[in-house]
C-alpha cells in the first residue's frame, strides 16, 4: 500500500489528514461562533449594569433637585405652619417613592441579568463541548503527555496531560475503574510474585566488622503513585511499618533504576547505585515489564475532558478561543499548502492511497469550497485567521500551475474509486493503460 497525492507522486501524508481539516473547520467555525454570541451577551450584561447605573442616579438627581425646590418653598415659614408640615410630609413621601422605585428597576435589572448571565453559562458549556468532541481524540501529533496516578483511600484516582503538536495541552481525568490493572489496590507481588527484599542503604551487624546491606521487603507493599512522563516514569511503594519508597525509571535506551528513600519533609535520599546488583535490577526489569502496558492503556480510558490550555493559560478562562484556532491553522497550513500544490482538480484537495497488491487506487478528496462555506458563517474578523489554509480563490498562493495528473504504466487494469470525505462514493471506474480518456467524468 502506497500514499500519494493526488498527481500520484509519493505523499508523506494519509487519508486522515484531509478528516483532520474538516474537523478543525467544523469545532473552530462552531467554537467562534459560540465565541461571538459570548461576547454579545457579556455586552448586554455590561450594557444593563451601566443602564441600571444611570437609572439609578437619574432618579437620585430628581429626587435632590425635587427636594430642594420643595425645601425652598417653605424655609423661610414658622415652625408648625401648615405649609412646612405639607412640605415635610411630601418629602418624606418623595424619599419613600424614590427607594420604591430604585427597588423595581434593580429587581428588573436582576432578573435581566441572571438571564443574560445564565445564556453565557450556557454558551461557555457548549464551546468546551465542542472542544471537547474534538481533543478527546483529535488525531494530532503528541509532543508529550503526562499521567499522575494516586491511591486516596484504597482507591485510585488518575489525572493525565496531552500536548498536541500545535501546543494546546489537554488535561483529562481518568477512569481507573476501566482498568483491570488499577481498578483496585495494587502490590509489588501483583507483578512479580513472590518473597522479595530491595537495598536500601548499608548498617552495622552484630558481630561483623564490615556494614552489611539495609534489606527492606518490598512484595507486600503497597503502589501508592505511579507518575508517568514521556522519558521517566515514577513510581512510589508503601510498605507496612516502613517508609516509602521511590522507583524512578529511565525508560530509554534501556530501563536505567534509580531508588530513593522517602520521609516525612525530607528531600528523597538517593540510594547510591552500587548497592543496586543484577538481582535488584531484574527484579526491576520484571517489574516494569509488567507494569507499562497498563500505565500506557490507562492513558486511553478518558473519562473527562477537564481543561485546555495554551502554554500556561486556560484558554476557557482567558477565553483564548482565536488563539487556539491559530495555533491550529498555524500547524495544518504547510501541510494543507502541500496537498494542494499536488491535488489534480482545481478546488479540491486529495490524496491517494494505492493498493498495489490489489490493483486498485482510492482517491479521497475534501472541496475547497466546502470548507470556505463553513467558514463563511463567520464575520469577516473571524474568517481571516483560516486564511493561511488558502481554501479560498483570494488566499495569496491561491492561484498555481498544476502539474497534468501521473498515470504511471502497468500491466494490470487499475480500479480507481473516488470518495469525498465524507464518505460517499462519487465515481468508481476501471483505468487501464494508455485509455486514461475513458476516465473523464
Amino acid at each position: 500500500m502506497r500514499n500519494l497525492y493526488g498527481d500520484l507522486t509519493e505523499a508523506r501524508y494519509q487519508k486522515d489528514t484531509l478528516i483532520l481539516l474538516q474537523r478543525v473547520v467544523d469545532m473552530s467555525v462552531d467554537v467562534l461562533q459560540l465565541h461571538g454570541e459570548t461576547d454579545l451577551a457579556l455586552i448586554d450584561i455590561q450594557e444593563e449594569k451601566n443602564r441600571l447605573k444611570r437609572l439609578l442616579a437619574d432618579i437620585d438627581q430628581f429626587q435632590n433637585d425635587l427636594r430642594q425646590t420643595i425645601e425652598t418653598s417653605f424655609s423661610n415659614r414658622p415652625q408648625g405652619d401648615v405649609v412646612a408640615t405639607i412640605g415635610q410630609a411630601v418629602t418624606q413621601t418623595l424619599q419613600q417613592h424614590a427607594k420604591d422605585g430604585k427597588a423595581h428597576l434593580a429587581q428588573q435589572a436582576e432578573e435581566k441579568l441572571r438571564e443574560l448571565q445564565a445564556q453565557v453559562q450556557q454558551k461557555s458549556v457548549a464551546t468546551f463541548e465542542a472542544m471537547r468532541g474534538f481533543f478527546t481524540n483529535s488525531g494530532l501529533p503528541r509532543s508529550r503527555r503526562g499521567l499522575r496516578c494516586t491511591l486516596e483511600n484504597g482507591v485510585y484516582q488518575a489525572d493525565a496531560e496531552v500536548e498536541d503538536a500545535t501546543g494546546i495541552c489537554c488535561a483529562y481525568r481518568l477512569n481507573t475503574g476501566s482498568s483491570p490493572f488499577f481498578a483496585s489496590q495494587k502490590r509489588f507481588a501483583d507483578l512479580v510474585p513472590g518473597k522479595h527484599e530491595i537495598p536500601l542503604g548499608t548498617k552495622k551487624a552484630w558481630m561483623k566488622k564490615e556494614a552489611v546491606l539495609d534489606l527492606q521487603r518490598i512484595d507486600d507493599a503497597a503502589l501508592s503513585l505511579v507518575a508517568d512522563k514521556e522519558k521517566t516514569c515514577e513510581c512510589v511503594f508503601s510498605p507496612k511499618g516502613a517508609a516509602d519508597v521511590l522507583l524512578q525509571i529511565v525508560k530509554e535506551p534501556e530501563p536505567v533504576f534509580r531508588l530513593f528513600k522517602l520521609s516525612d519533609n525530607a528531600q528523597p535520599q538517593p540510594v547510591p547505585g552500587d548497592l543496586l546488583g543484577r538481582e535488584t535490577h531484574e527484579l526491576f526489569s520484571r517489574f516494569w515489564g509488567g507494569l507499562q502496558a497498563h500505565v500506557v492503556s490507562l492513558y486511553e480510558a478518558k473519562e473527562s475532558l477537564t481543561a485546555i490550555r495554551l502554554g500556561d493559560k486556560d484558554v476557557s478562562e482567558g477565553r483564548l478561543y482565536s488563539n487556539l484556532v491559530k495555533a491550529l491553522v498555524d500547524f495544518l497550513a504547510p501541510i494543507i499548502q502541500e496537498i494542494d500544490a499536488h491535488s489534480a482538480v482545481d478546488g479540491e484537495l486529495s490524496l491517494t492511497i494505492e493498493h498495489e497488491e490489489e490493483s486498485k487506487r482510492e482517491v479521497f478528496f475534501i472541496r475547497k469550497d466546502a470548507l470556505q462555506n463553513r467558514i463563511q458563517l463567520l464575520p469577516e474578523a473571524q474568517r481571516s485567521v483560516f486564511a493561511p489554509l488558502g481554501l479560498s480563490s483570494k488566499s495569496p498562493g491561491a492561484a498555481k500551475a498544476r502539474k497534468a495528473p501521473v498515470r504511471p504504466p502497468g500491466p494490470s487494469p487499475i480500479r480507481e474509486i473516488t470518495r469525498e470525505i465524507t464518505g460517499e462514493i462519487i465515481t468508481g471506474l476501471l483505468i487501464t493503460p494508455g485509455d486514461e480518456d475513458k476516465t473523464k467524468s
